[in-house]
């Protein structure tokens, strides 16, 4: 299990084979009382990366209250993980 602090609280990442069938469609979900994202394993990585900023960004929303809509979180989580994987020097130099 991994673990990811997303604004000051700790994130238990779980992966799970099947999820997607357990979640009628959806590949994540993320629960903010237990600080828990769940996601499927079951998918091709490209969508488990944007899966998991999707469910990263859900936890931020939550936390700032910004009160973003569904779509407007799936556009931001595609969005961003597009611009990372077009621009893998600049993210590893200067965002990590």
């Amino acid at each position: 299990m991994k673990s990811l602090k997303i604004i000051g609280k700790k994130y238990v990442i779980r992966l799970h084979e099947q999820m997607s069938e357990i979640l009628k469609g959806d590949v994540g979900s993320c629960d903010y009382r237990k600080q828990v994202i769940d996601i499927a394993s079951d998918v091709h990585p490209d969508e488990m990366a944007d899966t998991i900023l999707h469910e990263v960004l859900h936890a931020v929303d939550h936390a700032m209250d910004t009160q973003l809509t569904e779509n407007q979180v799936r556009r931001i989580a595609t969005g961003l993980v597009a611009v990372f994987k077009d621009n893998p020097k600049f993210y590893s130099e200067h965002i990590l």
